[in-house]
């Protein structure tokens, strides 16, 4: 019994093995602090996923990184033609939210 217990942990860590290895290399993270809201799931067509991976290996961002730049941009044109959405960047650029668990400059300082 323990033979086949061995045998089928050596495939699974095979199978890992050979997962890790189609994966794209990953940057090195730094100790960077980013602020983020909670993640939410979104679906995305299959020609959207292939524009974030482009831009992935092209960047070295992360598609959260990528997301939040697109819709970021993507708010500031929309604000140039439509008045209400610039009224509501207006309103959120005013109001930021504060992290509670965010360190102020002078706390950080002092």
């Amino acid at each position: 019994m323990p033979n086949k217990f061995a045998a089928r942990a050596q495939k699974l860590e095979k199978r890992k093995k050979s997962t890790l290895d189609l994966l794209p290399p990953q940057p090195a993270q730094g100790n960077k602090k980013k602020k983020r809201s909670s993640l939410k799931s979104v679906k995305i067509n299959t020609n959207t996923e292939q524009i974030l991976d482009i831009l992935k290996m092209a960047t070295s961002k992360t598609y959260v990184d990528l997301m939040d730049e697109a819709l970021t941009n993507y708010l500031e044109v929309v604000a140039l033609e439509n008045v209400k959405v610039k009224a509501m960047q207006a309103l959120i650029n005013d109001h930021q939210a504060v992290d509670e668990r965010q360190t102020s400059i002078e706390e950080f300082m002092g």
